[in-house]
């Protein structure tokens, strides 16, 4: 799946060796701020040393696999007096760090993939305080190491599909159930037009379990990858999933509009 967007939001990430910070998280961006802005506080005084601004942005640039490819802090960000400034070598390194603690890197903002971003990190305590706790009354808020359950191999899984749209194509909501091949669920059929698959993933020292899938559409004699995603953390056995964008391009195949835009609800949970 291709989508660039710019997110003009207030976000960092986990980084388990400053301060003593867990590695359990979700990697959701409304669950990460809130550890970024409790990483800022508990180490302010170093922070501010190298950068004596009440409030500096960081510029964030990902390439489509989720690597972050460039990182860059301002200070005025989007003003005429805008200029870079340097920061705490440990907050750098944080921001570096952080992205490769999720698999694949994929960073999601309830709909759709980050690959653009621009935040705001407030250094003043008090302003600190009161962001972390706006952050924690937004909808949909997970705190780190909610629903922490470990999937065994061959579980029974039930997929429920609540919404597909691929261009003008609509799919009646439907549900499917089954049990997994060890950790695969192997090809499940939608529709005539529409297959996905999707297989729990494990990472060492992590207790929190992820899933990857793949939508498909029969294209001629063989099924062409509609979009795909590397992980979605599964909280207390489910994943729920709600993403939108511009279906995946594959060259040579016939007789699929590679501009067309798919929507897809679903949410899967094992028992």
């Amino acid at each position: 799946m291709k989508i660039k967007q710019l997110l003009v939001t207030s976000f960092f990430l986990l980084l388990s060796t400053v301060k003593g910070f867990s590695q359990e998280y979700n990697c959701d961006i409304r669950q990460l701020k809130v550890n970024a802005y409790q990483f800022v506080a508990k180490n302010l005084d170093s922070i501010k040393k190298h950068t004596p601004n009440e409030i500096i942005t960081a510029a964030l640039e990902f390439s489509e696999k989720g690597e972050l490819k460039k990182s860059v802090f301002y200070a005025a960000y989007g003003e005429k007096s805008q200029k870079e400034v340097k920061v705490w070598k440990g907050l750098n390194e944080y921001v570096k760090t952080s992205f490769s603690l999720c698999p694949d890197s994929h960073f999601y903002n309830n709909r759709d993939y980050v690959l653009n971003t621009t935040f705001k990190i407030p250094l003043v305590k008090a302003v600190l305080a009161k962001t972390i706790k706006q952050a924690e009354a937004e909808s949909g808020y997970i705190a780190a190491g909610t629903g922490q359950k470990d999937i065994p191999a061959n579980s029974k899984y039930t997929l429920d599909i609540k919404k597909l749209v691929v261009g003008k194509r609509v799919i009646e909501p439907l549900k499917k159930e089954g049990s997994m091949d060890a950790y695969n669920s192997k090809m499940i059929k939608l529709t005539d037009l529409f297959h996905i698959a999707f297989e729990i993933v494990k990472v060492p020292g992590n207790k929190t379990n992820y899933i990857k899938y793949k939508l498909y559409e029969k294209a001629g004699h063989k099924g062409v990858i509609i979009t795909s995603e590397g992980w979605r953390p599964i909280i207390d056995g489910k994943s729920s999933i709600s993403v939108t964008g511009k279906r995946d391009t594959h060259e040579g195949v016939k007789d699929v509009d590679f501009n067309e835009v798919f929507d897809l609800e679903m949410t899967v949970s094992f028992k």
